[in-house]
This record gives C-alpha cells, structure tokens and sequence, in this order.
C-alpha cells in the first residue's frame, strides 16, 4: 500500500510541470524589455503599437512567485551532494519530460528508489518555498 500524499502534492508536481513555460514568457518579456525601439525613436515607457504590445508577456505575481519558488530550490539542489544528477532527474521528469522516473534513473546510474528519494526531495523544496508546507 502506498503512502497517501500532501494535498498540495499535485498541485507542487503542476507548478514544476510549468515552469519551462513560466521561465520562457518571463525571458521573452525581459528581453522584450531591453531591445532599442523598433523605429528610432525614444521611448516612452509605453508600448503604442499594437503588434509590440501583444508580444510582453506580464506574469502575475502568482506565477513570478512559482517561477522563484523553483529556482531556488534549483539552486539548493545544486549544493547538495550529486547535485548536478539530482537536477538531471528533475529536469529529465518534470521540465523536458523527456523520461519516466525510472527511464531518467537508468539515465543517470542510480536506482530507483534513490531517484525517487531525490524527487520527493525537490517537491519538498519548491513545496515548502511556496509555503505550503
């Protein structure tokens, strides 16, 4: 029988499932940001052209406040012992979902339940970030 989980355990899972997404439209409108006006001329702080104005994408707080939750557990991931495994698990699972659990165990040359362990870990992490925990 399995251990029954958090409510908050899927909901952390969707956050992690997301955030490539969130991490992209937040680049895309810093750089947005940061680019010279299109047609010379000064800017206002104002975007006046329509097609400009659909490009910057704003997150909500709610989302900038996911988008830090994961990446500051990315980064005490990291210091960890075997950080830079554990993070190719997550990575491989949760942001390129390019493999199962076990399928980014084998990747790695651990086992299973070491993969798991490092997983629940993270969900922790990000859980106890967004203070749900």
């Amino acid at each position: 029988m399995s251990t029954p989980r958090e409510p908050w355990w899927g909901y952390v899972r969707n956050v992690l499932y997301s955030y490539p997404g969130l991490r992209q439209r937040a680049d895309e409108g810093f750089l947005f940001g940061l680019t010279a006006s299109l047609d010379g001329m000064p800017r206002t702080g104002e975007i006046s052209k329509p097609v400009e104005r659909a490009v910057v994408h704003q997150l909500s707080e709610k989302e900038q406040e996911r988008i830090e939750a994961v990446e500051r557990a990315i980064h005490e991931t990291a210091r960890r012992p075997l950080g830079q495994q554990r993070l190719r698990v997550i990575d491989m699972v949760f942001f390129r979902r390019s493999h199962t659990l076990n399928g980014a165990a084998e990747a790695v040359h651990v086992s299973y339940w070491t993969a798991g362990n490092w997983q629940r870990e993270f969900i922790k992490r990000v859980a106890k970030r967004l203070n749900l925990m």
